[in-house]
């Protein structure tokens, strides 16, 4: 393992009308969507590196969480704990918290953003 990162960060993405928002505190990093539809937007993008991106986080200890409407949907690096229903789903070295992810398309039915 290289020697852990201490990162500080504030960073703004958008792509195809979506915004992500990614935060850097220390040895957690945290990408904020404001509905589910940025967030599948962001994996799409995403989906092929997830695999490399898991092995730099964890390599530099680093932990990466995924939330939407301020409830963590996932969690990748340092710490995921990934599960079968995760590759399942096509998030291989993710910890999916499934439950989570149901209850926020729940609110995103009745909040618009």
């Amino acid at each position: 393992m290289l020697r852990p990162l201490d990162v500080t960060a504030a960073l703004e993405v958008r792509s195809g009308g979506s915004t992500i928002r990614i935060n850097g505190d220390g040895d957690k990093l945290t990408a904020d969507a404001a509905n589910l539809r940025s967030a599948v937007a962001a994996y799409r993008t995403l989906r092929s590196s997830l695999a490399d991106m898991n092995r730099v986080l964890c390599s530099l200890g680093l932990r990466f969480d995924i939330r939407i409407r301020q409830v963590v949907i996932g969690r990748l690096g340092t710490g995921a704990r990934p599960t079968w229903m995760s590759a399942l789903l096509g998030f291989p070295g993710v910890e999916l918290h499934v439950s989570k992810l149901v209850l926020v398309s729940f609110q995103s039915v009745f909040h618009k953003s």
